[in-house]
């Protein structure tokens, strides 16, 4: 399923080498590098608007068709990569390029030149699992649902592929109505850890209860829930069922299955090759407006990539009324959280809070973001909320109480942090992260060091490759006047995190307490060239005019501690 054409660079170059005409050829290859270029930053906009214009000095050359294509699925214009990839010569040996040819015939309603295609070997060869589920879909739809159904139970028995067949067998029956039987070829399947993705779950949940399993289905959703921080699409799903009320349908009919069997491949690619999974799941959803869930990966990939206008456009295309629409703008908060655009982030969740008062997903999304755009205060009235929804539900988790520990911490109120710190650690015994913070926190206010080092020592074993969980542990041996075991562990802590200014001032201090001087001088000007907090730029700078020791008396420190 490798959808990158090898050696496109330089084919593409040596393509344009030898155009006739030298300003020609530096127009063509100029676009197609610039192309590259934005390719490589992920910026799909710009790569497929250079990639057209290489393309208007070679319109037929298949280095840059693929090129183009590519940038163009990556963008959502999948309806433009359909044209380009029919000037394709060869497609048979272009995956990405015979999948657009056969979402065309789809869209098109040519579903017999579709199977025909299909039917050739190369093509097989190009998208071996595709083909095969496709293959299913295509005869249930030109009316052959026995050979359709007994392709997809073929599938079923394929050693590396046998979970697609058995999924798409189930939902080729929930297509078609019949929600016993897909009711019974779910059965088989683990519900938790063989679920391929979102929908395929929602749909399970939808045979079960529309085939009269409705305790099965509950049973589903709880299990799904345990251990989660709600999620409201499961939580409204559930409240149906247990009112008696009908669930959404999730499948149109038979044509659904085309766009589904993209998303499962793409959202099994997104695991390690998200670029890859990203072209499937866009013809997944150009094929299926309503499969909001290619939508969510969709919006995912891209705000990973730091394609925030792309991620805010396919987050905004799930509809209010959808049931992802919650999860939708969560992502959509995420995107704006990542863009350092705070303030639209924090009123999206405060809008979606309104809207789904009792979720406790929802607002313990809404305190994070308060508390990341260091509005502590306003932050600790919803992580109260959030405490009180999760007592209510008989639950409990530790990301609450240590978000709202850090959220009193930076408050003042380090009584109420150290108590919500510990009830953290009594959910989640070896925590890392509230173990450094905790463990940080007291070896800073000089209380309880020996706690705090095996604390700090405990998060290390857990995180040995974190730069700021090593730092806290050289920092409480320095607390602590163990001034030469501190000098390795805030080494290790700066070759990790070398640009934090914090860390290269601990540096510092520990080689200042040992005597090596000019280096400690070295590590407090590195630390002042990476921009830290105007407080402690000017505890660096008096230590760099004094010295450490001098400091350390104005502060009331005893040098030999």
């Amino acid at each position: 399923m490798r959808l990158i054409w090898n050696g496109i660079v330089a084919s593409a170059v040596a393509a344009a080498l030898v155009l006739p005409g030298a300003g020609q050829a530096r127009s063509l290859s100029g676009a197609y590098l610039a192309g590259i270029q934005a390719e490589q930053q992920l910026d799909y906009e710009e790569a497929a608007r250079y990639f057209v214009r290489a393309l208007s000095y070679d319109v037929d050359n298949p280095a840059l068709l693929d090129a183009a294509i590519r940038a163009q699925v990556a963008r959502g214009e999948v309806s433009t990569a359909i044209v380009l990839a029919q000037r394709l010569e060869e497609t048979d040996t272009n995956p990405l390029g015979l999948i657009l040819q056969l979402a065309g015939n789809v869209r098109d309603g040519q579903l017999t030149p579709a199977l025909e295609t299909l039917s050739n070997p190369q093509a097989q060869e190009s998208l071996p699992l595709l083909a095969d589920i496709w293959r299913g879909w295509l005869l249930i739809n030109t009316g052959e649902e026995e050979d359709g159904f007994e392709a997809l139970r073929d599938l079923a028995l394929h050693p590396e592929w046998g979970l697609f067949g058995q999924n798409h067998l189930a939902l080729a029956h929930v297509a078609l109505g019949d929600y016993d039987a897909a009711a019974q070829v779910f059965a088989d399947l683990d519900p938790v850890t063989t679920t391929l993705h979102r929908f395929g779950t929602r749909v399970r949940i939808e045979a079960q209860a529309k085939a009269g399993e409705t305790r099965a289905a509950l049973d589903l959703v709880d299990t799904l829930l345990e251990g989660s921080i709600g999620d409201v699409e499961l939580e409204t799903l559930r409240a149906a069922l247990t009112d008696g009320n009908p669930v959404q349908r999730s499948m149109a009919g038979p044509m659904d299955g085309f766009a589904i069997a993209l998303f499962d491949i793409g959202s099994q690619l997104n695991t390690g090759r998200r670029s890859e999974a990203l072209l499937y799941l866009r013809v997944a959803h150009f094929l299926k407006p309503d499969l909001h869930e290619a939508a969510l990966l969709i919006g995912q990939i891209l705000e990973q990539q730091d394609q925030f206008d792309l991620a805010r456009q396919v987050f905004e295309t799930v509809p209010l009324d959808a049931p992802q629409s919650a999860e939708a703008r969560l992502g959509l908060a995420a995107v704006y959280q990542s863009a350092e655009r705070d303030d639209e982030a924090i009123a999206t969740l405060s809008a979606l809070a309104q809207s789904y008062p009792e979720a406790l997903r929802v607002r313990y999304f809404q305190a994070e973001a308060l508390r990341v755009a260091e509005r502590y205060e306003d932050a600790l009235p919803i992580y109260d909320q959030s405490v009180d929804l999760a007592v209510a539900q008989d639950r409990a988790f530790w990301q609450l109480y240590y978000g709202r520990a850090v959220s009193k911490h930076l408050t003042d109120d380090w009584p109420g942090a150290e108590a919500d710190f510990r009830r953290a650690l009594e959910l989640r015994p070896d925590q890392p992260m509230v173990l450094n913070y905790l463990g940080y926190s007291l070896v800073e206010k000089g209380l309880k060091l020996d706690e705090a080092l095996g604390m700090i020592q405990s998060a290390v074993e857990q995180r040995p490759d974190s730069g700021y969980i090593i730092d806290s542990l050289g920092w409480v041996y320095f607390q602590l006047g163990r001034y030469d075991e501190a000098v390795d562990p805030m080494e290790q802590a700066v070759a990790l995190e070398p640009i934090d200014p914090v860390i290269n001032d601990h540096l510092g201090d520990v080689y200042w307490m040992v005597g090596r001087e000019r280096e400690a001088e070295f590590q407090w000007r590195r630390a002042l060239s990476f921009d830290p907090e105007p407080e402690e730029r000017a505890r660096i700078l008096r230590k760099l005019d004094i010295g450490l020791d001098a400091v350390r008396a104005e502060e009331g420190h005893s040098v030999a501690n």
